[in-house]
């Protein structure tokens, strides 16, 4: 079998799904000027470049966490695995708990809205606002850290559907028609060249999982036609996955190597590595596709 590692559980050509939040193995960047809607998880330390717009429900490094200067960030909660260092001229909304194991150290001129709860030192810059909802002190006195460390294994145990009597093809034999639902392969390293589009025509609930038996390159642009949707599109990756710069994705991608999405790229999905770090460059653009 091509794919042993895999554990399919939901046999499906179409149907309702979810999407899960970025999350990777390794450590996460997120590049200057890059805008991020939806969760971010990280195996190891947690980057976050200036000037960089982040909007999810629920950030988690298991190392420690770094945010440049000049960052909005909104989300539901925090959990950091060790220091929090946040810049100067920050913007940062937590409706529930910001929690971290290690100091939290907030830059000059940088506003906090949320509880803080640390195990370390806590430290605010010259002209830095801190409050919770009550518009009360931000940092917590109970000392209590409850560190949600993110499980990246399950998204290989259950999120792949399973495309029993939906159709099988070579990648390659249908790449330049439009993809209708069904199951893709191809058992190697596979690239979209620049200028190349891929297309995916279907109705609302229509699913479709491309197998890639290597590292997969996209340096053209993925493209939706009819009722498809990137949330029902499912990259199942043995190796690394790469956007080269400027180039439009979308699906959700599960690669068991690293990820790493190019200067002023855009993806539309969400993008899980079991076994690697997610770089996401300059100016690139990640948007998690939630369900209606």
């Amino acid at each position: 079998m091509l794919y042993p590692y895999l554990l399919i559980l939901v046999a499906v050509c179409r149907g309702n799904t979810y999407t899960n939040a970025v999350k990777c193995q390794g450590a996460v960047t997120i590049g200057t000027c890059a805008k991020v809607g939806g969760s971010i998880g990280s195996g190891g330390a947690l980057t976050i470049g200036s000037n960089v717009q982040l909007s999810g429900g629920v950030f988690q490094s298991v190392g420690a966490m770094s945010v440049h200067n000049n960052v909005s960030m909104y989300a539901n909660r925090v959990d950091v695995g060790g220091a929090l260092t946040i810049g100067d001229l920050d913007r940062v909304q937590v409706k529930e708990v910001l929690h971290a194991t290690g100091a939290v150290t907030l830059g000059a001129y940088t506003n906090v809205s949320g509880t803080v709860n640390t195990l370390g030192p806590f430290t605010k810059g010259q002209g830095t606002s801190c409050t919770d909802s009550q518009n009360k002190p931000c940092e917590t006195s109970d000392k209590k850290v409850g560190i949600v460390v993110p499980d990246f294994n399950i998204y290989i145990q259950r999120d792949v559907p399973t495309m029993e009597n939906c159709g099988s093809f070579e990648l390659d034999d249908k790449r330049h028609d439009p993809l209708l639902y069904g199951t893709y392969t191809h058992s190697a390293a596979w690239s979209l060249p620049y200028g190349e589009n891929m297309t995916f025509s279907g109705e609302f609930n229509d699913q479709w999982v491309i197998y890639i038996g290597g590292a997969a390159n996209i340096a053209g642009n993925i493209e939706l036609i009819g009722e498809a949707r990137a949330r029902n599109i499912y990259w199942v990756v043995h190796g690394t996955f790469t956007t080269l710069a400027h180039s439009t994705f979308w699906g959700n991608v599960i690669s068991v190597g690293a990820i790493n999405i190019g200067n002023s790229a855009t993806v539309f999905g969400s993008l899980h590595s079991s076994g690697g770090a997610c770089n996401i460059g300059a100016l690139a653009t990640v948007q998690v596709m939630h369900l209606p």
